[in-house]
C-alpha cells in the first residue's frame, strides 16, 4: 500500500521533483496490478501501463476521468460497486492480459502542444 503524497512533497526542491516522480513511476511499473480509489493511482497506472481496478469514490473525478480518457484502455477497469467477487474477477482478468492489450496512451500527442505553449519546447 502506498500514497502518492507526503508532507515533504510541498517543500521538495524543484530539481528533485523529476527524480521523485520517476521513482514513483518505476514503483508502479514493478507492480502487477493496482487496486485504488484514488485518481492519481488510476492515472499513474495508465501512464506506466500497469493494470488497474479503480473504484468510485465520494466525488465524480475517477469515474469522469475513466469515462472521458481511459475507458478504451483494456488494462484500466472501473468498478462502481464494492463487490469483492466482481473485484476478484477483474483482477484475474487483468492478470491474463498480454503486452498487446497494455498500450499506455501517447501523452506527447495530447500534451505536447500544451507543453510547447507553456515552456517553449515539445
Amino acid at each position: 500500500m502506498t500514497d502518492t503524497h507526503t508532507r515533504d512533497n510541498d517543500r521538495l526542491p524543484i530539481e528533485d521533483r523529476q527524480r521523485q516522480l520517476q521513482e514513483l513511476f518505476d514503483a508502479f511499473r514493478k507492480t502487477q496490478i493496482v487496486v485504488t480509489d484514488r485518481l492519481h493511482g488510476m492515472i499513474f497506472s495508465a501512464i506506466t501501463g500497469t493494470p488497474c481496478v479503480a473504484f468510485r469514490n465520494r466525488n465524480h473525478k475517477i469515474k469522469s476521468t475513466y469515462d472521458s480518457w481511459l475507458r478504451a484502455h483494456e488494462y484500466i477497469r472501473f468498478q462502481d460497486d464494492f463487490d469483492i467477487g466482481h473485484t476478484l474477477q477483474l483482477v484475474e482478468a487483468l492478470g491474463q492480459l498480454g503486452t498487446t492489450e497494455i498500450q499506455p496512451p501517447n501523452l506527447t500527442e495530447y500534451y505536447g502542444p500544451l507543453r510547447k505553449a507553456v515552456v517553449g519546447q515539445a
